[in-house]
């Protein structure tokens, strides 16, 4: 549908074809993003669903998609030191149904950071009996992207900077370590 880049600092010079730059307040810490992401985000949102990637995550192998992700509400990498029922989260790189992200705008719903964990365990349960959304299973998951296990082969995707080297050449990664 879109592209879209949520930003207080604009560079002109960095446009890109097709990308529409929506500028927001400053996003300060962990608490503005996910307080952002669960209140303001699904304002935008006019597709059935919508891939949120942050700076240290992207969609790194395009031919590992299957329009079985979109089958979900929820889709993220696993991780891997929860228990099964609560280890489909990670927000950093996460496809989310529209309707996913309005039942996260629930007003019983009143903690919210980090966003990922309020929704994908500590709400879970809820968002699931009251608000009918489903979350992708492990294996599904496992294909979309992945965090803090290793692939066991082509994901759609990943998040974390201590992943990158796994996507980028040494120099495309100096250049970006430089850059940071």
């Amino acid at each position: 549908g879109r592209v879209l880049l949520f930003t207080h600092s604009w560079l002109p010079a960095v446009v890109l074809p097709g990308l529409e730059v929506v500028e927001i307040e400053p996003i300060r810490s962990g608490a503005d993003y996910s307080r952002f992401v669960m209140r303001q985000l699904p304002a935008y949102i006019r597709t059935s669903h919508a891939l949120i990637t942050q700076w240290d995550g992207f969609v790194a192998y395009p031919q590992a998609w299957t329009d079985e992700f979109l089958t979900h509400d929820y889709v993220g990498a696993v991780w891997p030191e929860q228990p099964e029922g609560l280890n489909v989260g990670n927000g950093g790189f996460s496809l989310r149904s529209r309707r996913f992200m309005r039942a996260g705008m629930d007003p019983r719903i009143t903690n919210e950071h980090p966003e990922d964990v309020v929704l994908c365990r500590e709400q879970r349960a809820f968002l699931e009996q009251v608000h009918g959304v489903s979350f992708a299973p492990p294996q599904l998951a496992r294909r979309f992207a992945y965090e803090n296990e290793s692939p066991k082969g082509l994901t759609f995707g990943f998040h974390g900077p201590y992943n990158l080297p796994d996507v980028l050449d040494e120099p495309t990664l100096q250049e970006w370590l430089h850059r940071l």
